[in-house]
This record gives structure tokens, C-alpha cells and sequence, in this order.
């Protein structure tokens, strides 16, 4: 009697079963690299997700900063900008009313000088009095002239008649200091 067992496993049939298995060991590897792949992309994406979270906390507090100076903006525009804002008006409808006497004070700005030189082209007794009190002053800065160039001339030559001195003592100590004259110095 053949035993049960050789029967039912020969060479060939332990063949196809080894390919099969080989397969199945392969396709295993193969799962198992994919699912390696999977727990990296798997890391990688909670990674981007504490990023998008932190970027999203960001983006909140920039929009949290930027309603606050909006509302900063809105409070400053009716506590600071508005009571600008109504001054300028103050103030031109003042120019706008005061517009009259500004005319008036540009005419009579105008008109002052205007007056003052007709009243000096009509009314000339004073044009003798300056022109002699013209010529006194220029009398008297004549004379002054007169007597600076009597005193520089007299300076200048009493300062000559020094030098001329001064130069006839230096030229006999020289002759005496080289023995030029024979006296020889003492």
C-alpha cells in the first residue's frame, strides 16, 4: 500500500507550491514595503499637520491684531480725525467770513505807500533841509578825511626817519663788529 501521503505530494506539485508561497513571501515584502511607505507619508502628514495648525494659530492672531487696529482706526477717526476734521471747517468758514476785511487790509496795505510817495512828490519844503543837512555831513566827513591823511602822512614820517636811524646805527656796529673801520670793537 502506497502511502497516503506520496501520493498526494510529488516533485511537481512541491514546485508549483514553493512558486506559490515565493509569490506570497514576495507580495507580503511588497505590502510590507507599502505600508512602510504609508506610516512615512502617515508621519510626514501629521508633521504638515501640526504645521497647518500652527499656521492657522498664526493667521488667527494676525486677523485678532488686524481687527484690533481696525477698531483702533474706527475710534481714532471719531476721537481725533472728526474734531480735525471740524476745526478745518471752523476755520474756513471763518476765512470765508472774514474775506471783507482781508480786502480791506490788502487795499489798505496797497494804498499806504501809495499815499506816502504822493504826499512826497507834492509837499517838497523839506528837500532843502536835506540837501543841506546832505552837505553838512558831507562837509564835516571832508574835514575828518583831511585830518586822517594830515596825521598818516606825519606817522609815516616820523616811522621813515626812525628806520632811516635805526638802519645808520645797525650799518656802524657792523663796520665796528668786522673791524672795517679800524676802531675795532670795544
Amino acid at each position: 500500500m502506497k502511502d497516503v501521503r506520496e501520493e498526494m505530494v510529488d516533485d511537481s506539485k512541491l514546485d508549483v507550491l514553493a512558486e506559490r508561497l515565493s509569490a506570497a513571501l514576495d507580495d507580503l515584502k511588497e505590502m510590507k514595503g507599502k505600508v512602510d511607505a504609508m506610516h512615512i507619508i502617515s508621519t510626514r502628514l501629521a508633521g504638515l499637520e501640526k504645521d497647518v495648525v500652527a499656521v492657522d494659530r498664526k493667521v488667527d492672531v494676525a486677523l485678532r491684531k488686524s481687527d484690533a487696529m481696525d477698531n483702533l482706526f474706527l475710534t481714532m477717526k471719531d476721537d481725533v480725525i472728526q474734531p480735525i476734521k471740524e476745526e478745518i471747517t471752523e476755520i474756513r468758514s471763518d476765512t470765508t467770513n472774514n474775506r471783507k476785511w482781508w480786502r480791506t487790509i490788502g487795499a489798505i496795505t496797497v494804498a499806504i505807500p501809495a499815499l506816502t510817495a504822493w504826499a512826497g512828490f507834492q509837499w517838497k519844503p523839506w528837500q532843502g533841509d536835506i540837501d543841506s543837512g546832505v552837505k553838512k555831513v558831507q562837509d564835516q566827513f571832508d574835514v575828518a578825511r583831511a585830518k586822517r591823511d594830515d596825521q598818516m602822512a606825519k606817522y609815516s614820517q616820523d616811522v621813515g626817519h626812525e628806520l632811516q636811524s635805526n638802519d645808520r646805527r645797525l650799518t656802524v656796529l657792523e663796520f665796528r663788529a668786522n673791524n672795517v673801520d679800524g676802531k675795532g670793537a670795544k
